[in-house]
Formats: structure tokens, C-alpha cells, sequence
């Protein structure tokens, strides 16, 4: 009887470790759905700004302003673009987010508009997203003839 009594108390002393852990990581998910426009329409591949709606766990979205900086662009044979960029954005008094974006851009049957997947991670924030962690995937066009990315990314972000 003390073995079982012993076994239910660990198992118990467990299960309260393992809640108190789970309630201190602070998850939520994350849509973000976002337009920027080329600072320098000349550039195509130069700096970009725009706007984005975030929402988080579904609450309704927030404004955000949205900076993108290229870092690295490799064209392919096929036409296949990948490019590498930190992507931030700016939510006012409650902080910035800040992620590498590795996308890949493939050409469609119209030659001026590409779509665009991504992989978002290596998160830095500053004020409420200070030690955040996460990773996002997205999804959207890149024109050429208007200089202009829109996009949509799910996630989910930790603290």
C-alpha cells in the first residue's frame, strides 16, 4: 500500500510540475496579413514598406507597419527567385517583430507576377515580444509591374 501511495504521489508532484510548466509558456497563434509597396519602385529588389493586420489567438487584428530588407537574392535557370530578408514588424507601443524571411518567388503565366512561399523564423522582439520564439509560413504574390508583395503567414509565437 505505500508502494501504490508512493507512486501516486510522484505521479501527482509530476502533473503539477508538468501544468505549471505548460501554463509558463505562453503560446499564441499568429495571422498576419500584409502589403508593402518598393521604397524605390526602380529597385525591385531593394527595400520595401507597407502595412499589416495581425491577429492573435483570433482576437481581432491590430495595425502594424511592416519594413522588409533584402539580405540575399539568388535566381535560378527556371526563373525561380530565392531571396532572403529580415522582415519587421512594427506594433507601436507594444513592440516590434523582427524574422529572417526565406522565400521563394516562382513565375506564373503572367510575366510580371510571381507568387511567393516563405518560411519566417529566427524571431528577435522588443517590448512584449522580447524572447519570443516561433516560426510562420506564407503565402502570396509579388508583382513586378507594381512593385508589390501581399501576403498572408500563420504561426505561432512562444514566450
Amino acid at each position: 500500500m505505500k508502494t501504490l501511495a508512493g507512486v501516486i504521489a510522484v505521479f501527482s508532484m509530476m502533473m503539477l510540475f508538468a501544468g505549471s510548466s505548460l501554463a509558463a509558456s505562453n503560446c499564441h497563434k499568429v495571422h498576419v496579413e500584409a502589403t508593402t509597396t518598393a521604397v524605390d519602385p526602380i529597385l525591385i529588389f531593394g527595400k520595401y514598406a507597407g502595412s499589416a493586420m495581425v491577429s492573435m489567438d483570433g482576437q481581432p487584428p491590430m495595425p502594424a507597419v511592416v519594413s522588409l530588407v533584402p539580405e540575399m537574392i539568388k535566381i535560378e535557370d527556371d526563373g525561380t527567385i530565392h531571396l532572403t530578408n529580415k522582415l519587421t514588424f512594427d506594433l507601436g507601443p507594444m513592440g516590434s517583430l523582427t524574422v529572417k524571411d526565406n522565400a521563394v518567388i516562382t513565375p506564373t503565366e503572367n510575366p510580371y507576377v510571381y507568387t511567393m512561399s516563405s518560411k519566417l523564423n529566427n524571431l528577435e522582439g522588443t517590448g512584449m515580444f522580447n524572447g519570443v520564439v516561433g516560426k510562420f509560413a506564407d503565402h502570396g504574390q509579388f508583382s513586378f509591374a507594381t512593385a508589390t508583395i501581399s501576403a498572408q503567414a500563420d504561426g505561432k509565437i512562444c514566450w
